[in-house]
């Protein structure tokens, strides 16, 4: 719900769905699930310009992801973390997210590998803006969302 919310533009509707999923998911122990509703709570508050929560969710999610050993969510996760933080002026923390995420979509012969691969390419020449970036990786994010593939504590 939250990432529909999202993608119909109401962030501030995308955080508490995000926020609501989370009460659920802690009380019943599921870390694994926790990441992807981390990963849509991260996103709608960048929607929002709060980089400071944002980034702890997204930093939050990927703990929770690597920990349930889901290798599909953490390279999503990777992927959308590392836009982020190009977007907010940090390459030296993005490109290894970044790198990392198309690494793991050429493995599995992701359909938009290529794609990702190239939008990677771009920003690490700085052919690409940070806000071109953003734009060219949230479709790329809404795609992979389409293709199948509470608020931690100490926020």
């Amino acid at each position: 719900m939250g990432r529909a919310a999202l993608a119909m533009g109401n962030a501030r509707q995308a955080i508490r769905w995000c926020i609501s999923a989370l009460e659920i998911l802690r009380a019943v122990g599921d870390q694994h699930q926790e990441g992807y509703a981390l990963r849509a709570l991260g996103a709608s508050y960048a929607a929002l310009g709060d980089g400071e929560r944002a980034q702890t969710a997204f930093e939050t999610a990927l703990e929770r992801l690597q920990a349930s050993a889901d290798r599909h969510g953490e390279a999503m996760g990777r992927w959308e973390f590392g836009w982020f933080l190009a977007h907010q002026g940090d390459r030296n923390r993005a490109l290894p997210l970044l790198r990392a995420a198309v690494a793991y979509k050429q493995e599995i012969g992701y359909a938009q590998a290529a794609e990702h691969a190239a939008l990677l390419t771009q920003l690490e020449a700085g052919e690409i803006t940070p806000e071109l970036s953003h734009q060219a990786a949230q479709r790329s994010i809404e795609d992979d969302e389409e293709t199948g593939a509470a608020v931690p504590a100490e926020m």
